[in-house]
């Protein structure tokens, strides 16, 4: 079976280090004795060259599968990626066609967590923190929180986008595949793919934004990958 990550990472269209928002801001967000990182302890992030073939079509529409990579490479003990999202926009061809986004894989995914909470009685009958309840009650509880890991957004327009969270078991790092279904025109004559990266860094606890290219990321304004052409699929 084809490993579709290993695919569109073997010749990365983009490698770089993430670079923090605007170093006077960050400079003025860090507390006394903190220090701006080191650009040697910066995450690297690789992004995959986009790929599409047609699936179907549908009366006047053609359907494109289309997979996206990127990999987060923090350094160990270092600067950490605490939160990231991968936005990648779909581009009319010359003609004006336009693909819309129908469907996106990962779409949701979530960390079962298990929470205890120590719950008491307040005055006006509701559950209170311990401390601060009445008649000495006080009852310890489990439950299973869901921290959401991977939520995808962008349905039914042209820029599909990823959040990925850090979260008490999982790290954001490592490889990352993000699939889309594309509906378009039959008439399209190209697939063109272009994808921003941004992110909030881990030091020390202190989130701080950042992005590749040293600037606010927006996937229009990213060089374009043709990732499908009519005239290959047959």
């Amino acid at each position: 079976m084809r490993d579709l990550v290993k695919d569109l990472l073997a010749e990365p269209m983009l490698r770089e280090q993430l670079e923090l928002a605007t170093s006077d801001r960050a400079t003025r967000a860090l507390p006394s004795g903190l220090d701006l990182p080191d650009p040697a302890d910066m995450p690297v992030v690789e992004v995959g060259t986009p790929y599409a073939e047609k699936v179907a079509e549908r009366g006047s529409d053609v359907v494109l599968f289309v997979a996206m990579a990127c990999s987060f490479r923090p350094v160990p003990g270092r600067v950490a990626v605490a939160w990231a999202r991968f936005a990648a926009h779909f581009h009319p061809d010359p003609s004006g066609h336009s693909p819309e986004v129908r469907d996106l894989y990962p779409d949701q995914v979530e960390d079962e967590v298990r929470v205890a909470r120590q719950l008491g009685v307040s005055p006006e009958l509701t559950f209170a923190a311990i401390g601060t309840g009445i008649g000495g009650f006080q009852r310890t509880v489990e439950f299973t929180r869901l921290d959401p890991s991977i939520s995808a957004a962008g349905l039914h327009t042209s820029t599909a986008s990823w959040d990925y969270n850090q979260t008490a078991i999982h790290r954001i790092a490592g490889a990352k595949l993000m699939c889309a279904l594309v509906r378009a025109p039959a008439a399209l004559a190209a697939l063109d793919v272009s994808v921003a990266v941004s992110a909030d860094l881990d030091l020390k606890g202190l989130r701080l934004p950042a992005w590749l290219g040293g600037r606010r990321p927006d996937p229009n304004d990213s060089a374009r990958h043709t990732a499908w052409r009519a005239h290959d699929s047959g």
